[in-house]
């Protein structure tokens, strides 16, 4: 009920300062009854309608983890990979936004994608090491799935040169 009349204030008011508050309550309360599908499509609106509003870095993370939970990894990763270049958000969040979606693309089959995604977390978050020699493992073993010889030797001596300086970091 609660969100229809969300939904049905910004219908009614297409004009008023209250229709981007009204859609994103109500993106919000989909999201937390799970369901999935009606928030893909009520973010998606709040994103093409108010890329500028307060809560867009919050749309933008919602929308991510509504196309996880319905299995569309390609568009979750998408997503991700906006929330980990956010403003104002931690540091924290975009190491673990850029993981997550460097793993969907992985899991999605987009190769290029999680290499390019895996090469920008090791430049970025260099630090813990133990996580960035971790990433260097899966761009080597994506090195070997695309016969690159090349990048596979380049993120092999990654890993020697990051564990030789590692200090007491080391794994």
């Amino acid at each position: 009920k609660a969100v229809n009349d969300f939904l049905r204030v910004a219908a009614v008011a297409p004009g008023a300062s209250i229709r981007a508050t009204a859609t994103y309550d109500a993106a919000t309360l989909l999201v937390q009854q799970a369901r999935w599908d009606e928030s893909i499509r009520v973010l998606n609106g709040f994103q093409r309608d108010f890329p500028e509003h307060q809560f867009a870095n919050e749309a933008t993370q919602k929308l991510a983890v509504a196309y996880r939970e319905t299995g569309k990894p390609t568009q979750a990763a998408e997503q991700f990979l906006l929330v980990a270049t956010q403003n104002g958000v931690s540091a924290d969040i975009h190491r673990e936004a850029l993981w997550t979606a460097a793993s969907l693309y992985e899991q999605a089959g987009k190769a290029a994608d999680a290499r390019r995604s895996w090469v920008s977390y090791v430049a970025r978050f260099p630090q813990p090491v133990v996580e960035a020699i971790e990433v260097r493992q899966r761009l080597v073993e994506l090195a070997k799935q695309a016969s690159d010889t090349a990048d596979l030797r380049q993120w092999q001596q990654a890993i020697i040169d990051a564990d030789a300086t590692a200090g007491s970091q080391r794994s």
